[in-house]
């Protein structure tokens, strides 16, 4: 290709970190689909260097789709998928990572797979599936196979077990399993002294072994592997004892996208939810988002509340960009006049941030993890750094018995209430707080169940 260079800086997300994102000797083209479905760009084993392929919805916008490196294409070639609408211009943008050459490109339509938009995914019956959900936990570290199960049972499912290529498929697809930060555990265990290396193996919740899909060679029991670990190709492996993943399996709908940090465990009694949008937007973007609907991005003030947010949601890796640059989900901190604050109005004064971080590459925070996979700890990096995924928090509900508005539900709160027993005069009546217009026992009883600190 012996075109010059002129399109914008890649999103971290499409950047390889080995040559920090260089996108060379650009080609664009412009394409209107005819219909709706999905447009396919391709130079998979049909270019003679390193290619890079983004797709924009407008120009200057924000990329719907990239690809460098694809695992099924040979000599760093690339492809790629992205739901279209018939009539809109959608542009391509095609170049190499410090090298030009000569190749082939193809653009067809085709059937783009499903965005997650949660942290589960359903393999439904209509689809030939079981109604069960999956989704891939990151273990935040090296961890056993008795750790990961517990994790996984903790959330709710089980490691999951596969009993069919199309199931196996599935996973591949929707819920693919990876290598950063560690490789994926699953229900697959060797029994105690069985025959090395094919025998006794079996579902580690006691599910017949029905089907195997082991990469070629495998298993070999090199340095006593008696665990199964599943490839992002959806090819099986025996491996050690040590995992940084783990894909869990629920027989129902886990309803992990919202949840409130209760008083019971330590928490404020707020709510929030993890979302995941069906396009990348930026951090100014998902702010306004999250205000549209009652909420704000999520402040962390204290390292309780981000450890919690963190394996409660940030830990799923439909989170994650799950690249090099691997980036999880926008939150509520930002740098304003120089200093970082939440979006609830705090300054920061317990550090969220992972090693080395803030490093003046940014004024809005994320999740971040690198090739180390989902962590629990912030970066600072630029707003356009687009990405589908943000957590939210909702506003405490109000502290029912509080009428004098001091934080505690006591004594003056209940001298408040008695005297005004009785019918309420007319406008507002703050010791009504069932709202019947009458001050009597049943109001009595909501504020002594609220008595002592507001959470």
């Amino acid at each position: 290709m012996n075109t010059d260079t002129d399109g914008p800086p890649l999103i971290s997300e499409c950047a390889d970190p080995a040559t920090g994102g260089l996108f060379t000797n650009d080609v664009w083209f412009r394409v209107v689909p005819p219909v709706n479905g999905g447009l396919a760009v391709s130079t998979c084993n049909h270019s003679g260097f390193d290619t890079n392929i983004v797709i924009y919805g407008s120009c200057g916008g924000v990329p719907l789709a990239c690809n460098d490196n694809d695992s099924v294409c040979n000599g760093g070639t690339s492809r790629l998928i992205v739901p279209c609408t018939a009539g809109e211009l959608y542009l391509i943008r095609v170049g190499g990572k410090g090298v030009t050459g000569t190749g082939e490109i193809d653009i067809a339509l085709g059937d783009p797979a499903p965005i997650p938009d949660g942290l589960a995914v359903q393999w439904p019956t209509s689809q030939g599936g079981n109604n069960h959900w999956y989704a891939v936990y990151a273990l935040e570290g090296s961890k056993t196979f008795n750790e990961a199960k517990a994790t996984a049972i903790a959330l709710g499912g089980y490691p999951a077990t596969i009993t069919s290529a199309a199931e196996n498929e599935f996973i591949r697809t929707r819920a693919t399993p990876t290598f950063l930060g560690g490789p994926t555990a699953f229900g697959l265990v060797q029994a105690p002294g069985s025959a090395e290396p094919a025998g006794g193996w079996g579902w580690s919740n006691g599910e017949p072994l029905v089907y195997t899909n082991w990469n070629p060679g495998e298993p070999n029991n090199v340095g006593s592997e008696n665990w199964g670990v599943v490839y992002p190709n959806g090819k099986w492996n025996d491996d050690r004892d040590s995992f940084g993943n783990v894909l869990v399996e629920f027989n129902s709908d886990p309803h992990l996208n919202t949840a409130t940090w209760t008083t019971a465990e330590g928490g404020n009694g707020k709510t929030y939810s993890a979302v995941i949008l069906p396009t990348r937007v930026t951090w100014q973007q998902a702010k306004v988002y999250a205000e549209s609907i009652g909420a704000q991005l999520v402040s962390m003030e204290t390292q309780a509340e981000l450890q919690w947010i963190y394996r409660r949601f940030a830990a799923f890796t439909n989170m994650w960009t799950m690249t090099g640059y691997n980036g999880g989900p926008w939150v509520g901190l930002s740098r304003e006049t120089g200093d970082w604050r939440w979006q609830s109005g705090e300054p920061v004064t317990e550090s969220p941030w992972l090693p080395g971080e803030p490093n003046l590459t940014g004024d809005f925070a994320c999740f971040y993890g690198g090739g180390d996979g989902p962590l629990p700890g912030l970066d600072d990096t630029f707003e356009a750094n687009a990405r589908r995924a943000l957590i939210l928090e909702f506003p405490a509900p109000p502290c029912l018995g509080d009428i004098d508005n001091d934080g505690i539900v006591g004594g003056a709160d209940l001298g408040l209430m008695l005297g005004s027993w009785g019918a309420c005069p007319s406008g507002p009546c703050p010791t009504d707080l069932n709202n019947d217009g009458v001050i009597t026992g049943s109001d009595l009883g909501l504020l002594l169940g609220q008595w002592g600190a507001c959470p």
